[in-house]
């Protein structure tokens, strides 16, 4: 994610090699603000979201990586930061009609629009494994990592989660949260999930009032 002036320093959406070249932008809107990204399992197509200012909605999308060919999916009235999940569907938060977040289901061409069975009311935020053998999401403030079928779900012992992110073999778990220290700013903590062991990779204490915003986590392959 980057701002370019041709969308008034609003965010758009670059790709690059894994060593940092080859650098190119692949969306290109107008004074709208894009959401971070999601990969397609075959790595050939991003899915993201953009906040429409003048409609006042969001707008689910796709894009052709090599064609730069747009696609439409769907809007809504609640923010999309949508994931590409390995069974090649896109799933996103949206508030049901219970007021609860819940996780929706579409399918790339957009005809169906459904909520996810994998998950209860109240879930949210999901995140996989990029060999699609673990899921986690967050539940009740808490993380929980389960196989993609639904079975040996897990409850993670964290305190104040907001971000997650699941390593390629779905051993390890990261998140970020600024409750697991006293007087702290988010921090990063990664999981065995194995050994069930715990290790604080990013310290951010609080000093004079400022921390550095260390609550976006991904994992590369």
């Amino acid at each position: 994610m980057e701002g370019t002036p041709d969308n008034n320093w609003l965010s758009s959406v670059f790709i690059a090699k894994p060593n940092g070249q080859e650098v190119r932008q692949v969306t290109f809107h107008t004074d709208v603000d894009a959401t971070p990204a999601s990969w397609s399992p075959d790595s050939r197509h991003l899915t993201y979201s953009l906040w429409l200012w003048q409609k006042k909605k969001y707008q689910l999308c796709t894009v052709d990586i090599q064609t730069a060919e747009w696609r439409h999916i769907l809007y809504s009235e609640d923010a999309i930061y949508p994931v590409w999940s390995p069974c090649n569907k896109i799933l996103f938060n949206q508030y049901s009609d219970l007021h609860l977040p819940q996780i929706y289901e579409v399918t790339p061409d957009g005809k169906r629009f459904q909520s996810c069975e994998l998950f209860e009311p109240g879930d949210s935020d999901p995140a996989w494994a990029s060999d699609g053998s673990k899921v986690g999401f967050m539940r009740d403030g808490q993380i929980v990592v389960m196989n993609p079928d639904g079975t040996n779900a897990e409850l993670i012992d964290c305190r104040g989660a907001i971000q997650l992110a699941l390593s390629a073999d779905g051993q390890k778990l990261a998140y970020s949260s600024s409750q697991e220290s006293k007087n702290s700013g988010f921090e990063i903590f990664v999981i065995d999930l194995a050994e069930k062991s715990k290790l604080r990779l990013v310290a951010n204490p609080i000093i004079r009032n400022k921390e550095v915003d260390s609550r976006v986590v991904s994992w590369s392959p």
